[in-house]
């Protein structure tokens, strides 16, 4: 019963213990946790920005730079064996529509 009960901690824990890993690697490539909400974070290279906001097991990714958000993208895909689903098309039940101008429709 002992191991059953370490399992179930370990398996109820897993969902901390992956954000605490993706949160450590974001900040060692130079990620800044958000002061205004715990689940995002800010990447400042010159005139490039980044913004991962994570929400669960979902990572929204967005920025000013293709180049430097598909290198970044590499490296998840490479650091936590992750699928990436290209364009964002729903979340939290919000339809997402994309326009070919660059901006967006929430509905």
């Amino acid at each position: 019963m002992q191991q059953l009960s370490d399992y179930v901690k370990k398996d109820v824990n897993a969902p901390r213990a992956w954000f605490d890993k993706l949160k450590a690697f974001l900040v060692s490539i130079g990620f800044a946790l958000s002061k205004s909400d715990a689940f995002l974070f800010v990447w400042v290279a010159d005139t490039c920005r980044m913004y991962v906001l994570v929400y669960v097991d979902d990572i929204i990714i967005i920025g000013n730079s293709n180049i430097e958000i598909d290198g970044f993208v590499s490296r998840l895909i490479i650091e936590f064996s992750l699928k990436d689903m290209k364009l964002l098309h729903y979340f939290l039940g919000i339809e997402v529509v994309h326009f070919n101008s660059g901006g967006l429709h929430l509905s």
